[in-house]
């Protein structure tokens, strides 16, 4: 980065940061961070924006919102083949996660936090699954509210049926890197398609590929209500196993909540962006105290040459 694309930079930081209500030395934390992965000063310039927004709404760190960001793009392949910009990615994840947080019945930064960590920790089996982001974080939303169940934990739950319930190799993989008990995958996986045909959901189509895991699931549920006891125990210990066996049951029990909360995120556009405007616009009191001139903005950089040479 040039000495004049750090000044426009150091510019756009303290413009973003007057206007979210954030410490200036926040927005150029995440400036680095993005200048770290090799970004250009163009891109950064395009994702900083969004970036800060999500931080805000979140209430996580920067580098744990640029870090979420950049994982949750990167595995849904949101800018793959020009599909959206950058920032436009970002206000899509951020639009998803409000639209299910603001709408689950537990606090609503806690609940953030689940949907954004259970994205993070499967996004990419999820999707190669063959379910929406949408979806997904609705039954993140849903786990979290009926289970108190954190991001982190769902993924790894759900990334366990996928695996038994598609023999999912990449899932098996995630799991088995994760330190998950792999011993009943070996023996398991392909009782889990015997368990769905049992009660008449089919996990293949005609031509043998695998049905979406969306469409199994959502099949399940439809029939939930009609099995005894017995055949409930038996559906979900073959395709969550003994460990994940309650997430499993609970997201059948709860299957209305999911897609009440699948419609929150697909109406949710522009979620983003209003909540971080509320925000902004409560702090608009401590905003004037972060006005910074030059000589405030380079005592707050510190160390140009760092982020310069970053």
């Amino acid at each position: 980065i040039t000495k004049e694309e750090f000044d426009d930079m150091a510019v756009l930081a303290n413009d973003v940061a007057k206007a979210n209500g954030v410490l200036t030395s926040d927005v150029l934390d995440m400036m680095k961070i993005y200048a770290g992965a090799g970004e250009t000063a163009a891109s950064i310039s395009e994702k900083i924006a969004g970036t800060v927004a999500f931080q805000n709404v979140t209430g996580m760190s920067g580098e744990e919102a640029t870090s979420a960001l950049q994982t949750i793009e990167k595995q849904y392949q949101l800018t793959a083949q020009g599909a959206m910009s950058y920032a436009e990615a970002i206000e899509y994840i951020g639009d998803v996660a409000t639209g299910v947080a603001y709408s689950v019945s537990k606090d609503e930064g806690q609940a953030i936090v689940d949907i954004v960590q259970g994205m993070e920790g499967a996004g990419a089996i999820m999707r190669n699954a063959g379910t929406s982001m949408e979806w997904y974080a609705a039954v993140v939303g849903t786990l979290s509210e009926q289970m108190n169940a954190a991001g982190s934990e769902t993924a790894n739950a759900m990334k366990m049926i996928v695996a038994r319930t598609l023999q999912s190799k990449g899932a098996i993989e995630d799991l088995a890197d994760s330190g998950e008990d792999m011993s009943e995958i070996s023996e398991e996986a392909s009782n889990a398609e015997k368990a769905l045909a049992s009660i008449g959901v089919k996990v293949r189509e005609q031509g043998g590929n695998f049905r979406s895991f969306e469409d199994i699931i959502t099949d399940v549920a439809a029939k939930w209500d009609t099995l005894n006891d017995s055949e409930k125990q038996y559906v979900s210990e073959k395709l969550a196993g003994n460990n994940r066996r309650n997430y499993f049951i609970t997201l059948m029990e709860s299957y209305e909540r999911v897609e009440e909360l699948a419609t929150s995120a697909y109406e949710s556009e522009g979620n983003l962006m209003e909540s971080n405007e509320k925000i902004a616009e409560s702090l608009e009191g401590k905003i004037a105290t972060l006005t910074s001139t030059w000589e405030n903005l380079l005592l707050v950089v510190g160390d140009t040459e760092a982020f310069k040479n970053a």
